[in-house]
């Protein structure tokens, strides 16, 4: 029996060899993709590549670049992190945790897969390696790979988290089972709840057995309204327009929103990575002057920004699987009300919601105080166990 666990390691480990190359940093070439690779079923594979420059106990990382569908329809490439259990995997393959990240930017070089150690802003990722999860850990559409990203876009965000669990579940390295739980923080929030809506008619053989959101953004333009006076939200409003301004996003002129003068900083802001380890959310110190009176109007009432606003708020109708939703109740970037307000919502179309929320924590100190409630509540999930319900 040790033979058999040694020499199944042991091909694990030679496999991983023969796929990998010790990734620098700000090597670009594994993300530059040939027109001619593009096109092919969503979720499958273009390209991976082992990370043994990243330390980490009882596990190989890889990161991977995958086929996806951009909400436009138009077939696109993603990259995404891959950690993978040691050892030899049960016969229903390793559990599977789709991990959406949060804000980190809008061009490519801000992807978390081009971290030196792309495994650090996962929150529970210690917990996740004793329980011996398989994790993926999309990118989103236009971070790692370019051209644009679509920031806070649902559709988009959502087919991404999707065809990640495919495109792991196509790779033979990673053993992944079918049975997945969906992880997320803040614009990761909005992405699973997006997965979790569009997953019946895009990715219906997937077997999605929970969601846990923390901060998730809902009604993204009483969000923007609340969020005006703060750096935070100044910032996060700067992103999504320099985004939906873009041309293959929805080529809106960025001067119907922004006053002339004011928008250098937000050309800043957009070249930018947002570095969400610090205590708050803030942009390079360079660029941390923002004005408050840099609109011309409010997006949440300005056509056609309203317009797409609604369009990019979830669904609360009735989910047949069952959410774990954690909420800082110090938070100045989601406002607690408005979370409670969607989840309301939520349970009177008969969702089974547990809400959990953590007395004075800001939007940034949530991941810490929650990883370990959100991870023993998925761990259950995989259990078998009833999920509980707080409506």
């Amino acid at each position: 029996m040790a033979f058999l666990k040694f020499f199944g390691l042991a091909t694990v480990f030679a496999a991983f060899l023969a796929s990998s190359s010790v990734v620098q940093a700000g090597d670009d070439d594994f993300y530059a993709v040939p027109p001619s690779l593009v096109a092919g079923p969503p979720g499958s594979l273009v390209r991976l590549q082992g990370r043994p420059d990243v330390e980490v106990t009882r596990s190989f990382v890889w990161r991977i670049l995958y086929r996806s569908v951009s909400f436009t329809g138009q077939p696109i490439v993603v990259s995404a992190t891959v950690l993978v259990p040691f050892g030899a995997p049960p016969a229903e393959g390793w559990p599977v945790i789709a991990w959406a990240h949060g804000t980190t930017g809008i061009v490519p070089k801000c992807g978390p897969s081009k971290l030196p150690d792309p495994l650090v802003r996962i929150p529970g990722i210690n917990q996740a390696i004793t329980e011996r999860y398989v994790i993926i850990a999309t990118d989103y559409p236009g971070l790692g790979v370019g051209p644009a990203h679509p920031f806070l876009v649902g559709e988009s965000e959502g087919r991404a988290v999707l065809d990640s669990i495919r495109a792991v579940q196509a790779m033979p390295e990673a053993h992944a089972g079918r049975r997945t739980a969906l992880l997320g923080f803040s614009q990761g929030g909005h992405a699973i709840l997006w997965a979790n809506q569009i997953a019946p008619h895009y990715a219906p053989e997937l077997d999605l057995i929970g969601v846990a959101a923390l901060a998730p953004p809902t009604y993204l333009g009483e969000l923007f309204t609340d969020d005006y006076d703060e750096l935070s939200g100044r910032i996060l409003t700067g992103l999504v327009l320099e985004s939906w301004s873009d041309p293959s996003v929805y080529d809106i002129p960025i001067d119907s929103m922004i006053w002339p003068k004011e928008y250098a900083p937000f050309r800043k802001i957009g070249d930018n990575c947002i570095d969400l380890v610090q205590d708050e959310i803030s942009d390079l110190a360079q660029n941390r002057r923002i004005p408050k009176d840099f609109l011309k109007a409010d997006p949440a009432t300005a056509p056609p920004w309203s317009r797409f606003m609604v369009e990019n708020v979830p669904s609360s109708s009735r989910s047949a699987v069952p959410f774990y939703i954690a909420q800082g109740t110090a938070d100045t970037t989601v406002d607690p009300p408005v979370t409670y307000k969607f989840i309301r919502r939520m349970c009177e179309a008969g969702t089974v919601v547990q809400l959990e929320r953590f007395p004075g924590k800001t939007h940034t100190k949530l991941p810490k105080a929650a990883q370990g409630s959100a991870m023993e509540w998925i761990g259950d999930r995989f259990a078998g166990h009833p999920a509980p319900d707080t409506c």
